[in-house]
């Protein structure tokens, strides 16, 4: 299955605040950016969740891996802050034959069938939560840190406890791993952010209305999403 198009963290941040008049301001006025970034947030998480209501994700909503368990067992690191947590003999998204496996947890992890040399795992992040604050070389990183990259603009969460080197490095190292702003819930975070700025600053109509007219017009795209995913045909 095709990877969904995304948009760069702090494109898609900049393009959801240009409409409160606030962009400029922001820059200088750390408070008003802490403030629009938790609007961010807020949007995103109810664009990010919606299709839980019918258990049908946005692709890359699930962060999808190739793991050889070790001795049958698959390390609470390895998956993070991980919920909805499925482990498959395939990938499910390319195949039919792919068959759920039946796993039990332990206090290190999920325990599979030893004679699995490889299992698919998906899961979904427990908090999806963005943030400004810059990753930087030789500093100590814990797992779930967030920090953006300023050459590409990109959003990544922490997935193993390290010191940093360089970027390019540690990535290939999976020790991060890409926070997607994903483009199928751009509109609706420029239009979101918007409508709830003006409700929390005092044109409340106004506000709740056009929050209204977003998530409808959301709601309608996750619809056109329901019909694609039973299109789609599988070998």
């Amino acid at each position: 299955m095709a990877v969904r198009e995304h948009i760069a963290f702090n494109t898609a941040f900049e393009d959801a605040v240009r409409p409160t008049g606030l962009l400029t301001a922001m820059s200088s006025n750390a408070t008003v950016k802490s403030d629009l970034l938790a609007l961010f947030n807020r949007s995103y998480k109810i664009g990010y969740e919606l299709p839980f209501q019918s258990n049908v994700f946005w692709e890359d909503a699930r962060t999808w891996a190739e793991i050889t368990p070790s001795s049958g067992l698959i390390a609470w690191d390895v998956l993070g802050d991980a919920r909805n947590i499925e482990v498959w003999t395939k990938d499910p998204r390319e195949t039919r034959l792919a068959s759920s496996v039946t796993f039990f947890t332990d206090k290190t992890g999920l325990a599979v069938s030893e004679e699995l040399e490889t299992v698919w795992v998906s899961w979904v992040p427990r908090i999806y939560k963005f943030n400004t604050t810059a990753w930087a070389t030789a500093t100590a990183y814990v797992v779930g840190d967030v920090r953006t990259v300023s050459t590409s603009g990109e959003c990544y969460r922490c997935l193993v406890g390290h010191t940093s080197g360089t970027f390019t490095t540690d990535l290939a190292a999976s020790r991060w791993v890409l926070m997607p702003v994903l483009e199928v819930l751009h509109e609706f975070l420029i239009r979101h952010l918007h409508a709830t700025h003006l409700r929390e600053t005092g044109q409340v109509q106004t506000g709740v209305s056009l929050q209204t007219a977003a998530l409808q017009d959301l709601l309608e795209t996750h619809r056109a999403e329901l019909r694609r995913n039973r299109e789609t045909p599988k070998p």
